[in-house]
């Protein structure tokens, strides 16, 4: 099959463009949008998708997929809005990306998989690799990681990795990569996050990693006999969070081959302390594309956040009608009670079931301090922390809050808290997704309302 298209396509149909059995699919100047499933798929040996300055957004699914030994070149094109990713690459898939766009998808930017698992044999096909270039391209606000990377051989350069919902770029399970001369920044979690990734090496170099509230580079620490090891240069830990157990991809123990962190990397700004909305703003810079300019408008409610244009204004609004309110200094957010859910109890069909619940050895004086007065408007410390799942962005998701005694102990619902604690908020223990803030907070009308305050921060707690 050969196929050359030009022009606009708006269609509802599973997708826009499907390929398979080595068709070559050349699209050039086209508007894809509003597919019911994903926009463009290529699958099988030899099918290829040449595409060159066309609009691919709005589609129910993934923007552009290319799998099971298919391949693509993408040149200037853009990819946005779609409600899963913006691109998915593999298992056994090729691509070669320059100069894109790859913005506002719900879930990642640019999706590489390496693992596929077969439902005959019941297991993980591990060598299934994708081989991907990305060279200037801009990766920026998508609803989890700008890059995740989950098998294969990849060389990543000059290109904007910024504003993303979790990490900037994430890699895992014999991902191998060339890493130099990006510019990640003001990504939610952090820069640069790489999992248990067995013996594949990855080589970072020249990048400019700079404005986390989390690490620069953060990299799992075990070796082939579940030893830690030091690795220079970037902050470790010793667990993982991968989707998938050692055994499943023929491995007898999960390891990391450390990465090698040249000294040519710039890195400022990260593990940032921040202690008010408005310091995620700066006063010269936009809000959307994190870019300095002398010419910003600003958002007719705050006052506070800047854009370079109407367009960038829209395209942050998702994110800022959450956070705009928070940047008056004496704002308070009112939780009522009533629509809190316990984590002591839970009401089930046969009755109340209680809940034990564990902490975390490391949290220290938990269970401890003073319990808070229900009855009393005196201000207390609660600490306000995401879920642990690596999820996509989501406002409306349960958040934790308790009190250092935990006599106050619930999960709510809150957009605005959903937004603190993500902007202003530090990694959990985990150093995964799950972010903590501590704020003050007091009781109002009794009992029947909790207040949280934001017109200033206690100091980190160790609770």
């Amino acid at each position: 099959m050969f196929l050359h298209c030009l022009g606009n396509v708006n269609k509802s149909t599973p997708s826009f463009v499907t390929s398979t059995y080595g068709g070559r699919v050349i699209l050039n100047s086209c508007d894809i949008s509003n597919s019911a499933g994903c926009g463009v798929v290529i699958c099988g040996e030899k099918s290829f998708l040449d595409i060159n300055n066309c609009n691919v957004h709005n589609s129910f699914l993934t923007g552009i997929v290319i799998l099971e030994g298919g391949s693509m070149k993408a040149l200037n094109n853009r990819i946005s809005n779609n409600q899963l990713h913006g691109i998915v690459i593999g298992p056994k898939a090729e691509a070669y990306l320059q100069r894109n766009s790859i913005i506002q998808n719900k879930a990642e930017g640019l999706w590489c998989r390496g693992v596929s698992y077969e439902k005959e044999k019941s297991s993980y096909e591990f060598d299934d690799g994708s081989i991907v270039t990305a060279i200037d391209n801009i990766i920026s606000n998508n609803g989890l990681s700008g890059i995740f990377l989950d098998g294969g051989c990849f060389s990543l350069k000059d290109n904007t990795v910024a504003n993303n919902w979790t990490w900037g770029m994430y890699f895992q399970n014999k991902s191998s990569a060339m890493v130099e001369n990006n510019e990640i920044s003001n990504n939610r979690c952090g820069g640069i996050r790489i999992g248990v990734n067995y013996s594949a090496s990855i080589i970072i170099d020249g990048n400019t990693i700079q404005d986390h509230s989390g690490p620069d580079i953060l990299a799992i620490k075990i070796d082939k006999n579940n030893k830690i090891q030091n690795l220079s240069g970037a902050e470790t830990i010793n667990f993982s969070m991968n989707k998938m157990k050692a055994s499943d991809m023929g491995e007898v123990n999960e390891y990391s081959t450390p990465p090698i962190i040249t000294d040519r990397n710039y890195r400022r700004n990260n593990n940032k302390s921040i202690q008010s909305p408005r310091d995620t703003v700066k006063p010269s810079t936009c809000c959307y594309c994190r870019k300095m300019s002398k010419i910003l408008k600003a958002c007719m409610n705050c006052r506070i956040a800047k854009y370079c244009s109407k367009e960038y204004q829209k395209g942050h609004w998702i994110q800022h009608k959450h956070m705009c309110p928070l940047f008056s200094k004496s704002y308070t957010i009112e939780l009522p009670m009533i629509n809190a859910k316990s984590n002591k109890f839970e009401i089930t069909k046969s009755g109340i079931v209680f809940c034990e619940r564990m902490f975390h050895a490391s949290l220290k004086g938990i269970g401890e301090g003073p319990v808070p007065d229900f009855q009393s408007i005196k201000r207390f410390i609660v600490k306000i922390q995401s879920d642990i799942s690596y999820g996509p962005y989501n406002p409306q998701n349960y958040l934790t809050l308790y009190d250092q005694s935990v006599a106050l102990d619930v999960s709510i619902i809150n957009p605005e808290l959903y937004h603190l604690c993500s902007e202003c908020g530090r990694l959990g223990g985990n150093k995964f997704t799950s972010k903590k803030i501590f704020c003050w907070a007091s009781f109002k009308n009794r009992g029947e309302i909790l207040c949280i305050h934001i017109d200033a921060f206690p100091s980190f707690q160790t609770w």
